[in-house]
């Protein structure tokens, strides 16, 4: 199987401290390297930037992403100390001031099953990520978690990231907390300039903090 840049156990084609990700991307090598190279997925970015060093950033296309193409309920995403992901791009840009997280939106979705059978039950789910790790521009919906687990939209456990212009919406965590985020276990993430909107959850629908959380 063929996973782009990280092969193996050896980071291949890893030129510059950047990955790309398109989901629309045709035809390259899919190594993450350049715009033309884009890897088609977010997760498999994040999975090469948490095993190859010198990765910084990761530049994502405008689209749609899943934190998986199967029905397997208990898939997310997990940001990476030291990784700043940005959105508002249309794939051709140079410089991250030519990005509009606004006009190109990017949304991280929980709704993974196209028959609308099934959901996350998170979508973000961070342990031990320190405000090293950013998330610039998402829009993060459609995690559903009846099973009476805590934070549908984003987890953090003993984790402090920086979450800035994001909109977080529609996401229920049921019988559980934090429908939008669950903060627990001494987590701290400062969220910058986010909308958080039409979160559901018995205890705190927009964001609920446990275990000596003290989030900005």
């Amino acid at each position: 199987i063929d996973i782009g840049a990280y092969e193996g156990g050896v980071c291949l084609g890893a030129a510059s401290s950047r990955l790309y990700v398109d989901s629309s991307v045709s035809g390259g090598n899919g190594s993450g390297d350049s715009w033309q190279n884009a890897m088609a997925g977010l997760k498999l970015a994040l999975n090469v930037a948490k095993s190859c060093s010198g990765i910084n950033e990761i530049w994502v296309a405008k689209g749609t992403y899943k934190p998986t193409s199967t029905s397997d309920r208990n898939r997310y995403f997990a940001m990476v100390n030291g990784v700043s992901i940005y959105v508002g791009l249309q794939g051709n840009e140079t410089a991250l001031n030519q990005r509009n997280h606004r006009k190109h939106i990017t949304t991280l979705s929980g709704n993974i099953d196209a028959a609308g059978t099934a959901d996350s039950y998170n979508i973000i789910r961070n342990i031990d990520v320190n405000n090293t790790a950013l998330l610039d521009g998402f829009t993060i919906t459609g995690a559903n978690n009846e099973s009476a687990t805590s934070g549908a939209g984003v987890y953090n456990s003993q984790s402090s990231p920086i979450i800035k212009n994001c909109v977080i919406k529609n996401n229920n965590a049921g019988n559980a907390a934090g429908g939008g985020m669950y903060n627990y276990n001494h987590s701290s993430p400062q969220e910058l300039n986010c909308v958080f909107a039409n979160n559901t959850a018995t205890g705190g629908g927009g964001m609920f903090n446990a275990s000596n959380s003290s989030p900005v």
